[in-house]
């Protein structure tokens, strides 16, 4: 950005974002006394902030976000611009404390700081800014306690402290807050979750308990010590005696053969769960009435026969999908020796399955546990309620089909189809998208998952997986993204599409939070 453009003394508007420009912002920009707005994001610039943008008093909006700047932000951006409603200094190397001068700038409306290296508290003087509508400070590095005089925000509706290092308790006041739609405090070292039932959370149009996220996000559903009986771990965790599958419960579907050992097992505080345990050439385990979403299965396991290798091996199947091939207890961790695997997965049928399937002997699992990751954001994600949420490419060309990946249906549909949900992803986090395709006829074509991004400033779609799909069978297909909403969201779509016009199946469709 050349120096020279202190010379355009009557500018109103800048707007350089997107773009290729390098270097420092020279400290000419202060000469701009007119200026209003400064767009400057989604650059290569460098340096440290130029102090000399505190002389522009005029200014409402600056936008100095996904750059690579350094340093400090000058107190003087507190202190003397009166005027000033949003700041956006999100994704860059911006270090230091936040300064108490931020209570001085009353006129702030939007403060986006996430992603840098900020340390130190969050000043009590942050509770004057009354204006203040979306605070996000995520993604730093700031420690000590929540301030209380945050439930003076009588106007805030964003507040995001998520990825730092606060301490303490959750200030119970927050609940006085009346306008709060989103609180995130995840991955910090604070208390246990705690709900605030006197607030309400609006997410455009949706109502609902306001929930606090906190440190831990994941709870376990199902502990089974299979084989045996109820058992109480050296961590006070309760697991269930094995059960035969019945309707609307849990359990094994083929009895096969129980066994169980005195022998000690290594590697493990608790050796009872390894001692007892279900084998046969094949079984599966049921769970049914899950929510849609994303678990976590871990599978234990202990070779108390076998001394050597090649005399047991086993597939382990979860949800339809291979998780481990021919896998061998003795070769990975010997005799007598426990072992943990654990797999993710989607479950959008209700009903979670997870299949030992042997290829030499007998299949086997000692105790299995079952942990909720997060719910899935898409409705209707498995087809089980028809076409419910989904919108196809043509609205006569969306049909269910019992050529179903999981559950009981899948979809048809032609080129591509998407749903909107803007009113559950969250800025600044990160997101999984999944499924599984089928061609109906076509020997194979590239698939991909899109996002499509549509805010009062842009509209921008986005390609972030893809896979080849083919007519011989169900191809998985998975690409992650992270929001980045510096101003009001009104749509985000999240869909599956082929490269042109084509029919084909989709089944199992998942968004959740990584």
């Amino acid at each position: 950005i050349p120096s020279e453009i202190g010379n355009l003394s009557n500018l109103l508007h800048l707007d350089l974002s997107t773009n290729l420009h390098h270097g420092s912002i020279p400290s000419e920009i202060g000469l701009l006394t007119n200026i209003e707005t400064i767009h400057l994001g989604s650059n290569e610039l460098t340096g440290s902030i130029p102090s000399e943008i505190a002389m522009l008093t005029k200014l409402t909006y600056l936008d100095l976000s996904d750059n690579h700047l350094t340093g400090m932000i000058p107190s003087s951006f507190f202190e003397h611009l009166p005027n000033m409603k949003y700041l956006n200094l999100q994704d860059n190397i911006i270090s230091g404390t936040l300064s108490t001068s931020l209570g001085n700038a009353l006129s702030l409306e939007h403060i986006f700081l996430f992603n840098n290296k900020l340390e130190g508290t969050i000043p009590h003087e942050i509770g004057m800014l009354t204006n203040l509508v979306y605070l996000g400070l995520g993604t730093n590095s700031l420690t000590n306690t929540i301030p209380t005089s945050l439930c003076n925000l009588s106007n805030l509706e964003w507040l995001h402290l998520n990825d730092n290092f606060l301490t303490g308790s959750i200030p119970t006041s927050l609940e006085t807050l009346p306008m709060l739609k989103w609180l995130c405090l995840s991955n910090n070292a604070l208390g246990k979750n705690i709900s605030l039932p006197v607030c309400q959370l609006e997410l455009f149009g949706k109502r609902k308990p306001l929930s606090i996220e906190s440190s831990s996000s994941s709870s376990t559903i199902h502990k089974v010590n299979v084989g045996g009986s109820l058992y109480v771990d050296t961590y006070s965790n309760r697991w269930s005696a094995d059960q035969f599958y019945s309707v609307g419960s849990w359990g094994y579907d083929y009895a096969g053969e129980t066994t169980s050992t005195t022998n000690p097992i290594s590697n493990t505080d608790d050796d009872a769960l390894y001692q007892t345990d279900r084998s046969s050439p094949s079984f599966e385990y049921k769970f049914d009435n899950l929510s849609d979403g994303k678990y976590q299965v871990n599978v234990l396991l202990a070779e108390v026969h076998f001394t050597e290798s090649n005399m047991r091996k086993m597939n382990i199947i979860v949800e339809g999908e291979l998780m481990l091939f021919d896998y061998d207890i003795v070769a990975d961790v010997g005799h007598n020796s426990a072992k943990l695997l654990s797999f993710h997965t989607n479950v959008l049928d209700n009903q979670l399955n997870i299949l030992m399937q042997a290829t030499e002997g007998d299949a086997k699992v000692c105790a299995l546990e079952v942990i909720w990751l997060g719910d899935n954001l898409f409705i209707n994600g498995g087809f089980e309620r028809g076409t419910d949420g989904w919108v196809p490419f043509n609205t006569d060309e969306l049909e269910i089909s019992s050529q179903m990946k999981n559950g009981i249906y899948s979809v048809l549909a032609s080129f591509y189809i998407f749903q909107f949900i803007s009113g559950e992803i969250q800025h600044g986090s990160v997101y999984e998208i999944s499924g599984w395709v089928k061609l109906k006829r076509l020997s194979s074509m590239e698939v991909f998952i899109y996002v499509k991004q549509i805010d009062s400033a842009r509209e921008v779609r986005t390609d972030i997986g893809h896979a080849i799909a083919v007519n011989t069978g169900w191809v998985k297909v998975v690409g992650s993204f992270m929001l980045d909403m510096t101003v009001y969201l009104e749509n985000l779509i999240i869909g599956f599409s082929a490269t042109q016009y084509v029919e084909l199946f989709f089944d199992d469709l998942c968004v959740v939070a990584k």
